[in-house]
């Protein structure tokens, strides 16, 4: 799941970079650290073509180690305008060692943007509306901050779009404090200081040292208790070879006390806090109850018989049973894979359907590999490989397939022991499906049960602790990883009681 987070972090930087659209062919570069430790470089380009039209586009690398493993993953996105500043399309693209997936948006007429995924080769498209929400381009973006800073404004606001979060306006808000000396560039410089927000990122504030134009210098971003900086550089230094940090086993958390036999915990109750800053708000859903514990901390009771209702609109409802770019549902492969798992559950109901999907699902990815970054369920279906994230997204899209809303959750499981590590919490993704209560009584409502396909011994246990959910929108993964981002390195957990059968052990 850390690639994941890898693409929160690539989105948060890519957002909080402007290259002037009022100059001709500019670049920018940047070098990228992670509490210290450099971990990629970024390019910010604007260019403007015969016809006055202007192309600006955003570049990041990063690579960090799980373990003994480098992962290199590189985000392009682009944004075309014509000269008056109408849109006319939009891009992303992100490479991780063989998996590469593009996605366009082409403005057409009629209120109508034309939305294509390709996904190592498999195309998918679909006519989305445009949005109605007032927003900006990148190029109408620079000549209002131009024009609010010569006026000398304190704050300033707009919307804009940005291809990483898909076709929904981000709003963003900066605060514009006093003046401070920066070092950039082997050299001192002064610089204004600017406290930014997003709708895409919320809870997250960048703090960015900007030059008179608006430009970044350098911007920090806390994420949980580890601190993000992106400072301007010359192109070598940007470009210079460095070692990738290790990411994965830095992050793992370990509980005031060890959890025995947790793959058959059955109810547990936790205490969260956090080390460096208020935790984010938790989903309260299936077996997870969230309260209040004083202190900023948080009190989880997990209880796997628990089936609280589930509380979800139409559009919602649809959202988890429609193909997305990482769920694509719809791929041949995906759905013979479907069909062949629940050839002879013709009469199963759904909570049968869906746990033989999932152990369908662990049989099937045969290569349990930390190699593969950003495996949609199509491209997992042909090469059977991956780890807990797509193990979680190819269960989603067979569900999806077995008409089960569904969808993913990003969050923390209790491990015996990992890359060294005895007794901690890692973090994980795993599945939910919308199934009914009681199986007998349709009356009775519907429940999120949770089902981890990667940890097979059982459909899930109470060591599963939840941070966020995504339905798999386009662009929702990458805002609900936030939430994951800011508890990386800031998380102190308590096991206050674990219950297996009808045994409870509780804190001493």
């Amino acid at each position: 799941m850390l690639n994941r987070l890898m693409l929160v972090l690539l989105v948060l930087l890519g957002t909080s970079q402007r290259a002037s659209a009022e100059e001709t062919d500019s670049e920018r570069y940047y070098s990228v650290e992670l509490d210290g430790e450099k971990i990629g470089w970024g390019l910010e380009r604007t260019s403007e073509d015969a016809h006055g039209r202007i192309f600006s586009s955003s570049e990041m690398h990063f690579s960090i180690a799980r373990g003994p493993i480098t992962i290199d993953l590189v985000t392009t996105s682009e944004f075309f305008e014509d000269a008056d500043g109408t849109p006319s399309g939009m891009s992303v693209i992100t490479r991780q060692g063989s998996q590469v997936t593009r996605e366009n948006y082409f403005w057409r007429e009629e209120g109508h943007v034309d939305h294509t995924t390709d996904a190592n080769g498999r195309v998918r498209t679909e006519r989305i509306k445009a949005p109605t929400t007032p927003w900006l381009t990148p190029s109408k973006v620079d000549a209002l901050v131009k024009r609010k800073l010569a006026e000398g404004a304190k704050r300033i606001a707009y919307a804009t779009l940005d291809p990483s979060f898909g076709i929904k306006p981000v709003l963003t808000k900066v605060e514009v404090l006093g003046s401070k000396q920066v070092e950039v560039l082997g050299k001192t410089v002064s610089a204004t200081e600017w406290r930014t927000t997003s709708s895409a990122t919320p809870g997250i504030i960048m703090t960015s040292y900007v030059d008179d134009d608006g430009e970044a210098l350098l911007t920090e971003l806390p994420l949980g208790g580890l601190q993000l900086t992106v400072r301007a550089a010359s192109r070598d230094e940007a470009l210079t070879a460095f070692n990738a940090p290790e990411l994965m086993v830095s992050t793992l958390c370990k509980p005031d006390r060890m959890i025995d036999n947790p793959r058959f915990v059955q109810r547990a109750v936790y205490t969260l806090r956090g080390i460096a800053g208020d935790l984010p708000d938790l989903p309260f859903t299936g077996a997870q109850k969230v309260e209040a514990a004083g202190d900023g901390g948080l009190r989880l009771t997990l209880d796997l018989d628990a089936n609280t209702p589930a509380e979800l609109t139409a559009e919602d409802r649809a959202a988890c049973l429609a193909p997305a770019t990482m769920a694509d549902s719809e791929d041949p492969m995906v759905v013979a894979h479907s069909m062949w798992a629940l050839r002879r559950m013709k009469d199963a109901t759904d909570s049968e359907k869906a746990e033989e999907l999932r152990l369908f699902t662990a049989e099937l990815i045969t290569d349990k590999s930390l190699d593969v970054g950003f495996g949609s369920a199509s491209a997992v279906a042909r090469t059977r490989e991956g780890d807990c994230t797509e193990h979680a997204v190819l269960l989603v899209a067979l569900l999806r397939n077995a008409d089960i809303p569904a969808r993913t959750v990003s969050g923390l499981v209790y491990i015996d022991q990992f890359m060294g590590k005895k007794g901690v919490f890692g973090y994980h993704m795993w599945a939910q499906a919308l199934l009914p209560i009681d199986d007998a009584n349709p009356d009775a409502g519907f429940t999120w049960r949770d089902l981890d396909a990667a940890i097979p011994t059982r459909p899930c246990d109470a060591t599963h602790i939840a941070l966020t959910t995504t339905d798999l929108r386009d662009g929702a993964l990458a805002t609900s990883m936030t939430d994951v981002a800011r508890v990386l390195g800031n998380l102190r957990i308590t096991v206050e009681s674990v219950e297996y059968v009808n045994t409870t052990v509780d804190a001493p």
